[in-house]
């Protein structure tokens, strides 16, 4: 007997995110509607609200993102923690590019330890904390 089959979307600008989820959506019978965006976190809301209303029962997303879609959507919301290995993986690219200044745009909260990365790859960072997705 098929178990129940699942309406799952995921919202994100991170690649390796979207990556995650297509990997997954080729393995499961669940449908998983994978959207991407690039002009700042207010352009999740119009697709998120789309996805409601095709049936989605629940949206992954992650960091400011899901804060965001959280408060302008009534289906459930999981959020994707940023991880350590995510920043690390975003300098070692931008080092590799050859930049030596990198800013992370942060929502809500700063990220803690984020100094020694500026020492391990002898780079400036700096991060700026905001509030809404505009």
């Amino acid at each position: 007997m098929a178990g129940r089959r699942y309406r799952i979307g995921v919202i994100s600008s991170s690649e390796s995110l979207r990556k995650a989820a297509r990997s997954l959506a080729n393995k499961a019978d669940d449908l998983i509607l994978i959207h991407a965006y690039s002009q700042g976190m207010e352009a999740a809301i119009p697709l998120g609200r789309e996805m409601e209303q095709k049936g989605i029962e629940a949206i992954v997303a992650r960091g400011g993102t899901s804060h965001l879609l959280r408060e302008n959507l009534s289906i459930p919301l999981l959020s994707v923690p940023l991880s350590s290995l995510d920043i690390l993986e975003a300098v070692q690219r931008a080092v590799k590019e050859g930049r030596k200044r990198i800013f992370f745009p942060v929502f809500r909260h700063s990220i803690s330890g984020i100094e020694k990365f500026e020492k391990l790859f002898d780079i400036k960072l700096s991060q700026g904390v905001f509030e809404s997705g505009d």
